[in-house]
């Protein structure tokens, strides 16, 4: 995977995360590290606002064990230019609800399979985005990775733009979908193969927000309720734990310990990578309630 850093702002996404090395000198202590671009900082004044899910809380019905792999949700905050970044739990099939937004009449879900990668000595199961169902209003859309379902027309991975009545639209070229929903938002899919040189790669979907400003103030979802009006994150002073970049983040009064990654983010083309803020423990804190909540079921 590509390491250089893309320098485009505007995107979320849904994909690999890779933790490795960087540069940051914090009080005379630098941690040997990669260079790369600066953070700017994100606001220090605390305001407590609580919005819960408005999601009930799913129970599984499967005996298989869950996969934790190289999936990962990456979310730039609005209003800078830092990221967060998060992974769960995932089970095949499992569907979880990405954005809501029930005033804009927007339901974006993502269907999540487990691939078990054999390249290293132990095998791994990835969890990977294999479908995206979006809805507005009455029109559906459906992102798979071997074809797309615009209302009753099945169409495959090629060149096309797609115009249909109440301001939505979709245009397809190099792998890359873009669903606009009248002039204020815009939602990017990108396809992939996993893994890199393998003979047996399979293709997976990065799911990204371009455009965000559309959101009414009741948008919620796994993804969603970091656009929310009612959200606020702020971060307190970085500081170096051997060779580890830390700090808190206060989430709706909620504190979340947070270490400094990077995840893959594609530019035209080629994939880079963003730093980011990560949340272990399947984003407990970061999220509104828990990542069980969003299971669309």
């Amino acid at each position: 995977m590509d390491g250089n850093l893309m320098e485009e702002e505007g995107f979320m996404k849904i994909g690999i995360c890779l933790e490795v090395d960087i540069i940051i000198e914090l009080k005379g202590t630098a941690a040997a590290t990669r260079p790369t671009k600066a953070i700017t900082t994100l606001p220090t004044t605390q305001e407590p606002t609580t919005k819960k899910p408005a999601y009930k809380t799913a129970t599984r019905q499967t005996t298989q064990e869950p996969s934790v792999g190289d999936i990962q949700y990456l979310v730039r905050i609005p209003d800078s230019n830092e990221y967060v970044c998060f992974n769960i739990e995932s089970y095949p099939g499992d569907v979880y609800s990405l954005i809501h937004d029930p005033k804009r009449g927007i339901n974006i879900v993502g269907k999540i399979s487990v691939k078990t990668d054999y390249q290293n000595s132990k095998p791994q199961k990835r969890p990977l985005l294999r479908e995206i169902n979006f809805e507005y209003r009455n029109a559906t859309i459906v992102v798979a990775t071997s074809y797309m379902k615009v209302e009753d027309a099945v169409l495959n991975w090629q060149d096309i733009h797609w115009r249909g009545d109440q301001h939505l639209s979709l245009t397809v070229k190099n792998d890359q979908v873009r669903v606009m929903i009248g002039t204020d938002i815009t939602l990017v899919v990108i396809r992939y193969r996993y893994p890199r040189g393998s003979s047996n790669q399979v293709y997976y979907l990065g799911f990204y927000v371009e455009v965000e400003r559309g959101f009414s103030d009741e948008v919620h979802g796994l993804i969603g309720q970091f656009y929310s009006r009612d959200h606020r994150i702020t971060r307190d002073k970085i500081y170096a734990d051997k060779s580890t970049i830390k700090t808190t983040l206060i989430v709706n009064s909620r504190q979340v310990p947070v270490t400094l990654k990077h995840a893959d983010e594609p530019g035209p083309g080629t994939k880079q990578t963003r730093q980011c803020w990560f949340a272990k423990n399947n984003g407990m804190g970061l999220i509104d309630g828990l990542y069980g909540d969003y299971l669309d079921v």
